[in-house]
């Protein structure tokens, strides 16, 4: 997946454009590397505590470490990590990415967890779901991995790297996120083989949409879609039913296949410039 010819000459956000050349380009190389060390170092470390049973959550400081290669390594401000350079509005494209995960969620919950029975469902029961879908689901997951991943980090290995390096690390840096979780689980060799697969094409995608649209807001929209439909109706199940992770199936491979085409879609008629074709 590409990006547009030329899309690298508005890698550099404007709060940039005051700063000499020479100290930006400084700037710019040493926040890569330390993007690039940040994720492999922190990344392995999480792995070997999962593999020695140990407390391999504290991966949680690397999005610590990505805002502060953002903001006191590579010098660039609140304004540069939220913007939405594109022509299209973000809300639109938070929206799409977001009703695109959604439905998707929904469609594959029979296929992922086909045994799931929703428990009687009250209020109270309600609320917690609900609580639950925002607190883990968008605040402790999707907000903090999306900015960490396809913003502090993707913009400075793209603009010293280019955008396929940097869209391949930050989708892999992805499935390296995930797997503490998967070990410490004591995820089955089926489980691997469909869930990274899965993984690394929403990275992909999640990447390209940064690159393809100049804007997190559909990487954004994708992830915190997916999750609050995912959290919420594995909170509203009947805990015994559920069987966890994904297992490598033929509906799960269909099911994956349709749901990355349908985004990858998404991104390039959303990048189209308004009015084009007609």
């Amino acid at each position: 997946m590409a990006a547009r010819p030329g899309s690298q000459r508005e890698v550099v956000p404007p709060g940039a454009v005051s700063a000499p050349a020479g100290a930006e380009a400084t700037r710019t190389r040493w926040s890569a590397w330390a993007a690039l060390i940040l994720l492999i170092g922190g990344l392995s470390i999480g792995v070997v505590l999962a593999l020695a049973g140990g407390p391999w959550q504290v991966l949680a400081v690397l999005h610590l470490g990505a805002l502060a290669i953002w903001f006191l390594v590579w010098r660039r401000s609140w304004r540069d990590l939220l913007r939405s350079a594109g022509p299209r509005s973000p809300w639109l494209l938070f929206a799409v990415g977001a009703g695109l995960c959604a439905l998707s969620a929904v469609a594959r919950r029979p296929i992922d967890d086909p045994g799931a029975v929703l428990a009687p469902v009250t209020l109270t029961g309600l609320l917690s779901a609900l609580a639950s879908a925002v607190g883990v689901g968008v605040l402790m997951n999707a907000v903090p991995e999306e900015l960490s991943l396809r913003r502090c980090l993707l913009e400075p290995l793209r603009a010293q790297f280019g955008d396929r390096f940097a869209l391949w690390v930050t989708a892999l840096a992805f499935v390296g996120i995930h797997l503490p979780t998967w070990i410490s689980s004591g995820a089955t060799a089926s489980i691997y083989a469909a869930e990274v697969p899965e993984k690394l094409f929403f990275g992909l995608v999640a990447g390209w949409s940064v690159l393809r649209l100049d804007s997190l807001a559909f990487a954004l929209g994708m992830h915190v879609g997916g999750n609050v439909v995912g959290v919420l109706l594995d909170s509203l199940s009947r805990q015994d039913t559920l069987t966890g992770w994904s297992r490598l199936t033929a509906p799960v491979v269909v099911a994956t296949l349709i749901e990355t085409t349908a985004a990858a879609g998404a991104v390039w008629y959303l990048s189209r410039k308004p009015g084009a074709g007609r």
